[in-house]
């Protein structure tokens, strides 16, 4: 008998293969059902589409935790626009476009948060050491 405790995690390329590769047609149904807003559809395409999005997020942020952040808000985001889906068979694709789109989002949230201020009292530092020495004298002395 195996407890859950010793057993070991799977791999992702185990997992997906026990999930197998979606027909052009499973992959359309998959993607009505989602669109009804079936549960069990939900269920299926975050195990098959969660890692994949991970990755996107992991590539295009460079943060896991932020990539993680990044699969939470691209299911919720599917989800609650489920109905919007139009071509079922373009689930996989439109996903992905609302991965793509939110890490554009989560990039302009990172460059815009306030550098605390330790990092913009050194960032101030650095420029003023790079400031050529007549001006940094001139300065100095107005």
């Amino acid at each position: 008998m195996d407890f859950p405790e010793e057993r070991q995690p799977q791999s992702a390329s185990r997992r997906r293969t026990e999930l197998g590769p979606l027909t052009e047609t499973q992959l359309a149904d998959l993607g009505a059902r989602f669109a009804r807003r079936e549960r069990a559809a939900f269920d299926e395409v975050f195990r098959r589409f969660r890692e994949p999005v991970h990755v996107i997020g992991i590539l295009q942020l460079g943060d896991p935790d932020e990539a993680q952040d990044l699969v939470q808000e691209t299911f919720r985001r599917a989800w609650s626009s489920a109905r919007t889906l139009s071509d079922p068979s373009r689930l996989r694709s439109w996903l992905f476009a609302i991965a793509r789109n939110l890490t554009v989002d989560l990039g302009k949230k990172a460059r815009s948060r306030p550098l605390p201020i330790q990092d913009a009292t050194e960032s101030r530092l650095a420029e003023k050491a790079r400031e050529a020495p007549l001006a940094h004298t001139l300065r100095r002395e107005r």
